[in-house]
């Protein structure tokens, strides 16, 4: 299934790299392994990865530190690569430091069979039961619901905060723009880029992660409208659906 695909595992525990490595590889993956922080920088910014598995805690360079490299080093080479918390625990308040820092998910030591079958169908699109380019809006919402707890009076509220949110968000950069204040820019355009992750919206991620890039590496003004003009319009194309929200909210399982 994943013969095409290239991970990095990093883990300073032996047992736990070698456990999610093993369970990767029997799936047909390429997967290279980095004991530390060290070994996780010299192979972000020297390969590209399909997918990257981070530890938090690890002694000297941090997961946290790593995810900093990845996003914001301009050698490095996976500044779009869908990256994976690894911990031991997670509380909501923490879980949410995570997603800030720009972590697309977050998996739960010891990693089950469910929980890593869930990661690579969000981030890797390879549920067999649903095409690539599946609804956007039923995407949101299985993201929203798995994580909090199948919730969906919980999964309901956050979807409509997100829908009201957005358009506001937008208009807020937009202004700060406009004004060339680009510290605000980055601050609120990095909220929206947290929210894409815990709702799995790569498109609006994706974008969402150019734009806070251009901002911290101080990018042209010509550059910054694009950055911006693209992730507007990854925003609107998911809120042109809003409409099938209900309906996915109602037959969602």
């Amino acid at each position: 299934m994943f013969r095409d695909k290239n991970f990095l595992v990093v883990d300073d525990n032996d047992i736990n790299r070698i456990f999610l490595k093993t369970q990767l590889s029997e799936l047909g993956a390429h997967v290279t392994e980095a004991a530390s922080g060290v070994e996780a920088v010299k192979n972000v910014r020297t390969r590209h990865f399909d997918l990257i598995f981070l530890d938090l805690r690890m002694p000297g360079i941090s997961g946290f530190d790593v995810m900093r490299v990845i996003r914001r080093d301009s050698r490095a080479v996976n500044g779009e690569t869908p990256v994976i918390a690894v911990t031991a625990h997670a509380l909501p308040q923490q879980r949410r430091q995570i997603l800030e820092a720009g972590f697309c998910d977050c998996l739960i030591k010891p990693i089950l069979e469910d929980q890593l079958s869930r990661v690579l169908e969000t981030w890797l699109h390879t549920n067999r039961d649903q095409p690539p380019c599946a609804n956007a809006v039923e995407l949101c919402l299985q993201a929203i619901i798995e994580k909090t707890g199948g919730n969906r009076r919980v999964a309901g509220m956050l979807m409509a905060k997100l829908v009201q949110e957005l358009p506001e968000q937008l208009a807020e950069v937009e202004k700060a723009l406009d004004k060339d204040d680009y510290h605000l820019a980055r601050e609120i355009t990095h909220k929206i880029n947290g929210s894409a992750s815990f709702c799995g919206l790569l498109g609006i991620r994706k974008a969402a992660n150019e734009l806070e890039t251009a901002l911290t590496t101080a990018s042209s003004k010509d550059t910054l409208r694009d950055r911006f003009q693209a992730m507007g319009s990854e925003i609107r194309a998911f809120l042109s659906k809003k409409r099938n929200f209900v309906a996915a909210l109602n037959t969602s399982q």
